[in-house]
């Protein structure tokens, strides 16, 4: 139901909206700005202009679209992308890069800067600047680690076809292994590769067993370390938030304090976000 002021009448006439097909305004003399400083809401039904909020009433992540009077709690089940224009692009880096020399990759998608400190009992221990002490990376959720921090902007670590016939000898598995492969792929920074099972990281020196032999590599000499065991995809939940310098991060949102967007990571834990530093936000189906 509708109400419509048409000239014919004195007063508003109230109308049903059953079997109109369209209804048009006039052009708007409004002098709000384009949009250079606007989000983007974009769904399967189109794009909608308006701003991401932080702590709504109902849920942390909220959208409010131009011209409402207030936001929409987000539907993380839901498929939908908000892409945020890179606000502070010449501020200072978030984190001091150099005490984050290494890239995470999980099996989640996410790329996290990092420091390495350990590998140990299939867990990997790492420091970094999105929660408070170190954090341990289970086996599972591990996918590589860049030691060279080249692929934090990249869409993904590299892959077989970067490395060509090199990797792919790497990749043939011994006859005697055929029923056990290797799970790890450890690349030089000469581009020489080797396949084994990574046993420890400790002081600067990774122990890896190959062909039944143990050798040790001091990890100033490696590029990567990738884990090549095969998995069915983890269902995820949650949001996908890109930061303005190439950070990925899958998380549960939670509660926002002071400027950062606190929620649990899949491969990291407990963690928190600065607000002013995410670019896009990704939910549902598409963060698989």
């Amino acid at each position: 139901m509708v109400e419509l002021s048409p000239q014919f009448a004195d007063g508003p006439v109230a109308c049903s909206t059953r079997g109109a097909s369209w209804l048009t305004f006039p052009a708007s003399t409004s002098t709000e700005p384009a949009g250079e400083t606007d989000d983007e809401l974009v769904t399967g039904a189109g794009v909608l202009r308006g701003h991401l909020t932080f702590a709504a009433d109902a849920a942390p992540l909220a959208f409010r679209p131009l011209g409402a009077a207030g936001a929409v709690p987000l539907v993380v089940s839901t498929e939908a992308q908000v892409r945020r224009p890179v606000r502070d692009a010449e501020s200072e880096p978030p984190f001091d890069l150099s005490r984050f020399p290494c890239v995470l990759h999980s099996r989640a998608g996410e790329r996290i800067p990092c420091e390495l400190l350990a590998w140990s009992d299939g867990k990997l221990t790492i420091r970094h600047p999105f929660g408070d002490g170190a954090g341990q990376v289970d086996a599972e959720q591990f996918q590589a680690l860049d030691f060279v921090g080249e692929t934090l902007a990249a869409d993904s670590y590299p892959t077989t076809e970067d490395f060509g016939e090199l990797l792919e000898r790497a990749l043939v598995i011994p006859r005697f292994r055929r029923k056990n492969p290797d799970d790890y792929l450890i690349v030089a920074r000469s581009d020489d590769v080797m396949r084994g099972e990574l046993v420890s990281i400790l002081g600067g020196v990774l122990r890896i067993e190959s062909k039944l032999k143990e050798q040790d590599v001091p990890v100033e000499r490696l590029s990567l370390v990738v884990n090549i065991e095969e998995r069915a995809p983890d269902e995820l939940a949650g949001a996908r938030l890109t930061l303005d310098d190439g950070t990925v991060l899958v998380i549960t949102p939670d509660t926002v304090e002071e400027g950062l967007l606190r929620g649990r990571s899949v491969a990291c834990g407990e963690g928190a976000v600065p607000i002013g530093r995410i670019t896009e936000v990704q939910f549902g189906p598409a963060i698989a």
